[in-house]
C-alpha cells in the first residue's frame, strides 16, 4: 500500500465519507505546538461551498 495525496474526495449531499487507516485519512503537519500521541484536540474542515464541519481528533504516531 502507498500513500499519495489526492487534490479531493466527493461526498454526496447527505452522504457520509470515513476517514481511516487503510483508506481515505487526513494528515496534518507542522502543527505548533506539536500535540503529543494521545491527545485530542478539535479540527475544523471546510468545504469548497463554505459550510465547515468540526470534529475531535486523537493524535497518532506516524508509522514508521
Amino acid at each position: 500500500m502507498k500513500m499519495r495525496p489526492v487534490p479531493h474526495v466527493s461526498v454526496v449531499a447527505g452522504g457520509k465519507m470515513r476517514f481511516e487507516p487503510g483508506g481515505y485519512h487526513l494528515m496534518v503537519f507542522d502543527m505548533s505546538p506539536t500535540p503529543e500521541v494521545g491527545s485530542s484536540f478539535e479540527l475544523t474542515i471546510e468545504f469548497e461551498n463554505g459550510i465547515t464541519a468540526t470534529g475531535i481528533v486523537v493524535a497518532k504516531r506516524l508509522a514508521q
